[in-house]
Formats: C-alpha cells, sequence, structure tokens
C-alpha cells in the first residue's frame, strides 16, 4: 500500500501472509498449497471469491449482510455436510459441487 519493500517476517507479523518459508522450500510449499485448494469444494471456494468481489466496493453494512447471505447459502449446500461429516469422521470428502 506504501510502495516501500516489505520483509517477510514483517508482513507475516502484519496479517498480511500466512507463512514464511525458506526458498528452497518455496515450491514444495506452494505446490502443497495448490494441492489444497485443488481439492476443495469448487462450489465454496466459487462462492467464497465470488463474495469476496462483490464486498469489495460495499459499504461495510452493505458487505456484511452479503456475506450472512453467502455464509447462508454455503451453509445449506450439500458440500457443507460433506466437510462437516468427513472432517469428523476424520476421512477425505467426497465433494458433488453442490
Amino acid at each position: 500500500l506504501t510502495g516501500r519493500f516489505l520483509p517477510a517476517m514483517e508482513a507475516k507479523e502484519l496479517g498480511l501472509i500466512n507463512k514464511v518459508v525458506p526458498l528452497e522450500e518455496l515450491a514444495a510449499e506452494t505446490l502443497e498449497l495448490a494441492r489444497q485448494i485443488a481439492n476443495a469444494s469448487h462450489l465454496t471456494l466459487g462462492l467464497g471469491k465470488q463474495g469476496f468481489y462483490a464486498q469489495v466496493d460495499q459499504a461495510d453494512e452493505k458487505a456484511l449482510h452479503y456475506a450472512k447471505h453467502t455464509i447462508a447459502l454455503n451453509n445449506l449446500a450439500v458440500d457443507a455436510q460433506t466437510g462437516i461429516k468427513a472432517f469428523l469422521n476424520q476421512t477425505t470428502p467426497q465433494w458433488q459441487n453442490r
């Protein structure tokens, strides 16, 4: 936002990034993150992305209302129940994207 270089550890402390890894581990960490995203429910990811971009220019109250609506839609999805059951049973979810 300021245009200045931000060291990785400072970015992590500010909550701008989740993790700092050594350069030699970066490729493996990146592939693991990509694998996790690819194995997630496409419906849930889509709702999240759609919700994020829809709220960018909204006033706080309107954005909050939109977020509540998006969360409710996600909670009604078959994939939400699939994910909860898989988590509780410690199994891999079989997403239906609905």
